[in-house]
């Protein structure tokens, strides 16, 4: 279990992040017709077990958990799918705002040194662009922060980076 408000603003930060990494591939399947990416199969996960859940009364759905042991951790690390937590709506509506925003930062990529093609429209707590609050936060307020909160037991969690990056 998280410790600390900075624990889990980690994992929410992380839980965006694989958020829109989960659509991109989907989009990218898609578009290839298969479940190859760049030509390469990846094995699919198959998730351990599925539980109903409801967030209040703004989301009900099903929890999907899984577990793996990364190298050098003696316990395993869990992860959990929630599909469905974002309305179709609201993804198609971010997307079409994400890729025709032109101030993408360019800088070099810390992995590979390719331009990394990210931008934060809300950093260090703040909002930095009203577009993506109006998109965001409703969700954020009521499905994201309930929901982290309940899981992880830290009823003080707070958001503390959205990031988008383009792939």
């Amino acid at each position: 279990m998280p410790r600390d408000v900075a624990e889990v603003a980690g994992y929410v930060t992380a839980f965006l992040l694989i958020a829109a990494s989960v659509w991109c591939v989907r989009r990218r399947k898609r578009q290839l017709g298969d479940d190859t990416w760049s030509g390469l199969r990846a094995p699919r996960y198959v998730f351990q077990s599925e539980t109903a859940k409801s967030v209040g009364t703004a989301w009900t759905g099903k929890e999907q958990s899984g577990s793996f042991t990364k190298a050098g951790r003696s316990r395993p690390c869990n992860f959990y799918r929630l599909p469905g937590f974002m309305d179709q709506n609201d993804v198609d509506h971010i997307l079409k705002h994400v890729q025709h925003k032109a101030s993408y930062a360019t800088c070099a990529d810390s992995v590979d040194n390719s331009p990394s093609f990210e931008y934060y429209p809300f950093l260090k707590g703040r909002w930095m662009e009203s577009d993506m609050k109006d998109r965001l936060n409703e969700f954020i307020q009521k499905r994201l922060l309930p929901y982290v909160r309940e899981r992880y037991a830290c009823n003080n969690a707070a958001v503390a980076d959205v990031l988008v990056r383009r792939y």
